[in-house]
């Protein structure tokens, strides 16, 4: 046998490799071994034991997906010979092959399923007969379960992406309904259910029964609604499925079966006629999957987990709900409420291998298909859809546990017996309850209100239980409510508030390792809500040492890929920590580099000496925490310049390894460690070398990143630019120049392009003087971009190039521009963009509040923008000599002065809404919600239509603006109209020069100086640019007093 599987092993190797290779010109099988091949295949299949089938299976997959139909079109006909023969290893085997033929189509389109037709019309009329064959027998053998569990994946697939024509057929449509209805009620065989726990999971009958559950559930879900089914044979199906099966096939998560969904006409009377004789006889099917529960026998988690889902939606919907009430009572105390509780299974768990509990009880998909799961979202949506009617009961009952754990807690205090462990697990499952109603109790009377007591009397004790699950569960709990405003103290604050966070603190050094995850989960709840940090600083270096020792702990290799507890929480409690003390942090900064570092390389599977496998999403989610925590920790100690070079030690082979397409997943985050260290830090030689990094990323992959790229160049330029100016090896000058060339030469989105064109006004700006030969290339790329540019943003950026190129040097740029025939042209486009103003939008439909917006301008928005250009023509005006000064522009400086004003007029219209925006506190609202109406469901749902519509709405408007190439910025309502905080923050050589100042003083210079080019000036302007001329003028000496009396008093400070 092991020769046989060996040689089935191969057999699958070489069809995977060679039957239709990847790439072009690899080896490939010959069409005469492949006709063989296919020959003898399902014959192989058939008369293989299990062990070779399974291979064989694979292969099969392989061919029938590049082979069926074109070059096998004889298979259906030869499957279907084998499924009628009545020989069950033939059946068997074509069953295998229709699973793998309908897989094929399961997840295509309408026009790739074309071959699933014949499919279905020759294969399920024969699979409906065998199902009715399989689900009557008597026998329960595990062969029959088989059969049973393959028939219905077939349908599964066939059915998944559309219902075949031919279930219109009322005889096909019954047979299926009725088949699917007795599997469901089929008597499971007890007697044969395995004793070991792994292969009751794994037991025949589960996972038939469980499939016959996934196939019901998606049908509720897809076609139990017409009025949500897609036109033609969908929604025919559907008519016939309300009408006859909807109430048979109780739904789980889905969209149907309330008439109010559906459409008007035959939608609607088929709707009624599913309403008025929906079979309360499947509804009792569910219960009955569930029965077995409720004496105490044994059902897999999966088909618990469907069985719930049903119930759960049945929640949710007006006529099923009716028809359920009566049950619900009984289902919560003895299927629901149990399956929330501490189990054997849980207890062995968390004996054996504490780190395997602290996994699965946070993993997705344990999370997904877990019966706790499950039971938590039928008590928490039966809370929040019918709270009047059954949370009071539900609440006594969870109250009522507790009490009951307390007393017995008590009695054993005073010398009686024990705390039973049934009574221990059942309290764990009566807070797992209360804390999956968190959401609805903080928000319902008189619940809300009841919650300290609550918290204080079955909480606080959980946490000095004997029972190490307890402890964590109190940890948890605590943090569901570490939100509320609490009588004393408020949000954050209080007595009661100040207990459960030293209890919790209090975890972080529990015996048990899953106890002391989740005190730190529930830590950062508490800190994140602290009103006061005060009072926890004393500890602070406790509450790092114990998750410095807690993230050492959790390191073991196997969660190295899958931690999502550890790699989320712990890093992440970090960053909270960091975030809310500040300053205190420092004493703990290197060390908690050091540690977030370390969990970076572990996450990131790019550690030293390793190939770096490819990252889960987990393990991901975790390293871009850990380089979110170090970003906020900088922040912390940014200004504590005794720290940096430390960190700067410790962080450089994070930034060396990940300013590469190693690191493309964090690079934005890498990029924001480095423009820490080199805006706060001294630029050492090893940040220096990164720069051939920088410079390699964009000439790579980088273009998408030009903007987080380009802070940190700014503060090498701006902060060294004497090793900047003077480096030949390498030559940053001439880095530069490549850098914004290959961009503004490419074939980029302009948006992209931007901070290429801000790269060279910072040389410009922050070498004075020492980079003349930049001024032609730079100058030569500007104009040959304005040719082809269409982006506003990326024009205005341009332009405003030109501008710090006259303020540089005035003269050899107006040079420059004559000797590319471009002055003209270049100003004639700059001053229709100062004068443009934006247009409303309607012309037709024009409203008087409209008319503020239009009058706004259409360039150059931001304040920084506006004082780079008026000081770039101030340079025009007041330092390029006569000489220079070419014809057109001489012949139009009564323009160029009321471009000028217009610019300082609307900077001074900008500063002024700016300055009353921060005078101006606007307080958060909140909704009044009633609480009291949560049983008014159409209420909240045509609140929530709204909501969603007006979000739509402007989702759309959005996605409108980003089609036609704009951004947020381009709205006239945008922020950026009025503020420049991004420009401020970054800061620039010209924050100290006030351009109205500047104005004045250039204006009564070129009076002294240059007479006639200042009668020139104001030859032509009229009288609304000379009161500008004169207002501008008062406003500076208002501007120079106030900064003189500013200086006089800091001095005498």
């Amino acid at each position: 046998m092991s020769v046989r599987q060996v040689a089935s092993i191969s057999f699958k190797q070489v069809a995977k490799k060679y039957w239709e290779p990847e790439k072009e010109g690899a080896p490939v099988l010959n069409d005469e071994d492949k006709a063989t091949i296919r020959e003898h295949l399902l014959q192989a299949i058939i008369s293989a034991p299990h062990i070779v089938q399974s291979q064989l299976q694979e292969v099969l997959t392989t061919v029938v997906y590049c082979d069926y139909p074109q070059h096998w079109p004889q298979l259906l006909e030869t499957v279907m010979a084998h499924l009628t023969s009545g020989d069950q290893p033939r059946m068997y085997g074509a069953l295998l092959v229709l699973r793998v033929l309908t897989r094929k189509y399961e997840f295509r389109d309408d026009e790739e399923r074309a071959p699933m037709a014949p499919i279905v019309n020759a294969s399920f009329p024969v699979l409906l007969g065998l199902l009715q064959q399989l689900v009557a027998n008597p026998s329960p053998t595990a062969q029959v379960a088989e059969f049973m569990k393959l028939v219905c994946k077939i349908f599964w697939s066939a059915t998944f992406m559309a219902v075949p024509e031919l279930l219109l057929n009322m005889e096909q449509f019954s047979g299926w309904m009725m088949c699917l209805h007795q599997a469901m009620r089929k008597p499971l065989p007890w007697d044969q259910l395995p004793a070991g726990l792994d292969e009751r999971r794994k037991w025949v009958w589960f996972k038939a029964l469980k499939w016959v559950l996934h196939i019901t559930y998606r049908l509720f879900n897809r076609y139990g609604e017409p009025g949500l089914c897609k036109p033609g044979v969908d929604q025919q199906f559907s008519l016939l499925f309300e009408a006859h099966a909807s109430s048979q096939f109780f739904r789980t998560s889905c969209w149907y079966g309330e008439p109010r969904l559906c459409k008007p006409g035959v939608d609607q009377q088929f709707a009624q006629l599913f309403e008025a004789h929906a079979s309360s006889q499947f509804l009792e099917d569910q219960l009955l999957v569930l029965h077995p529960l409720a004496s105490g026998r044994y059902l897999s988690p999966r088909v618990v987990n469907l069985s719930l889902q049903y119930l759960t939606r049945a929640l949710e919907l007006k006529g099923p709900y009716k028809q359920m009430k009566p049950h619900i009572e009984p289902l919560l105390s003895q299927v629901v409420l149990p399956l929330l509780c501490f189990d054997e299974e849980d207890a062995e768990l968390w004996e054996e291998d504490p780190q395997e509990f602290v996994r699965k009880g946070y993993d997705v998909l344990e999370d997904m298909m877990g019966t706790k799961t499950a039971a938590a979202n039928f008590v928490t949506t039966l809370a929040q859809k019918k709270p009047k009617t059954h949370l009071p009961w539900l609440m006594a009952r969870l109250v009522e546990v507790m009490n009951a754990h307390d007393a017995a807690v008590k009695a054993a205090a005073a010398g009686g017996p024990p705390v039973s462990m049934e009574l221990a697990r059942q309290m764990d499952g009566a807070m797992l309850a209360i804390g999956s109603l968190s959401s609805t109790l903080k928000a319902r009377d008189p619940y809300r209100s009841q919650l300290e007591a609550l918290l204080s009397a079955h909480v606080l004790p959980a946490f000095g239980s004997q029972s190490g699950h307890l402890r964590a569960k109190a940890a948890w709990l605590a943090k569901e409510f570490a939100d509320i405003s609490f009588s004393e103290g408020g949000s954050g604050a209080g007595p009661l508030f100040n207990t459960l966070l030293q209890q919790v603190i209090n975890c972080l050094h529990d015996s048990e390792l899953p106890a002391r995850v989740e005190g730190v989960m529930a830590l950062r709840s508490f800190v994140e809500e602290l009103a006061d940090a005060a009072p926890l600083k004393p500890v602070l270096p406790q509450l790092m040492d114990s998750i410095f020792k807690l993230m050492n702990e959790v390191e073991n290799e196997e969660l190295v890929f899958t931690p999502e507890v550890e790699n989320e929480e712990l890093v992440f409690t970090l960053e909270v920590l960091v975030d809310k003390f500040g300053d205190e942090i420092a004493p703990f900064a290197v060390n908690l580099a050091r540690n977030l570092t370390a969990a970076f390389w572990k996450y990131s599977g790019m550690a030293d000496g390793e190939d770096g496998e490819e990252e889960d999403d987990q393990a991901a989610v975790a390293a871009y925490g850990c380089l979110k925590a170090l970003n906020t920790l900088l922040d912390g100690v940014a200004e504590m310049k005794h720290l940096l070079p430390v960190l700067e030690e410790v962080l450089y082979p994070v930034m060396a390894k990940c300013l590469s397409s190693d690191g493309q997943d964090v690079l934005e985050d890498v990029l924001e460690l480095l423009a820490y260290f080199t805006y706060f830090g001294e630029l050492s030689p090893r940040l220096w070398g990164l720069w051939p990094q920088l410079h390699a990323l964009v000439l790579d992959f980088g273009i998408d990143y030009w903007e987080n790229i380009l802070i940190p160049l700014d503060n090498f330029i701006s902060r060294g630019s004497e090793t900047y100016l003077t480096s030949t090896s390498p030559n940053y000058q001439e880095s530069v120049f490549q850098m914004v060339q290959h961009t503004l030469t490419g074939d980029y989105d302009e948006l992209n392009m931007i901070p290429a064109v801000k790269l060279m006004e910072v040389v410009l700006q922050n070498c004075p003087g020492k980079v003349d030969a930049c001024l032609q290339p730079y100058l030569q790329l500007a104009l040959n971009k304005l040719r082809s540019a269409e982006n506003r943003l990326l024009k205005d950026e341009l332009l405003l190039l030109v501008a710090n190129a006259l303020y540089y040097n005035a003269a050899a740029t107006l040079a420059i521009l004559q000797q590319f025939g471009a002055v003209q042209q270049l100003f004639g486009l700059m001053f229709s963009c100062i004068f443009a103003r934006t247009k409303a939008d309607k012309p037709a439909h024009f409203k008087p509040q409209q008319a503020k917006k239009a009058d706004k301008p259409a360039h150059f928005k931001p304040q920084q923008a506006k004082k780079v250009m008026v000081l770039g023509l101030l340079a025009l005006l007041g330092n390029a000599p006569d000489a220079a000064l070419p014809a057109e522009l001489a012949a139009g400086l009564p323009q160029l002065l009321s471009g000028l004003v217009r610019l300082l007029m609307d900077l001074k219209v900008q500063q002024d809404k700016a300055a009353e925006a921060e005078e101006e506190e606007d307080p958060d609202e909140e909704d009044d919600v009633d609480a009291d109406d949560g049983d008014d469901d159409d209420a909240a749902a045509d609140a929530q239509l709204e909501e969603d519509d007006a979000y739509m709405q402007r989702l759309r408007k959005q996605a409108l603006k980003m089609l036609r190439g704009e951004t947020a910025e381009d709205d006239d309502d945008s922020e950026d109209e009025w503020s420049d905080d991004g420009e401020e923050a970054i800061g620039t050589p010209l924050d100290d020069i006030d351009p109205f100042v500047s104005f004045a003083e250039v204006l009564g210079q070129m009076q002294a100086a240059m007479p006639g080019r200042y009668a020139a000036l104001v030859a032509g302007a009229d009288a609304g640019v000379l009161g500008a001329l004169q207002g501008m003028s008062e406003y500076a000496a208002q501007i120079k007093q106030k900064k003189a009396a500013e200086a006089a008093a800091a001095a005498q400070q």
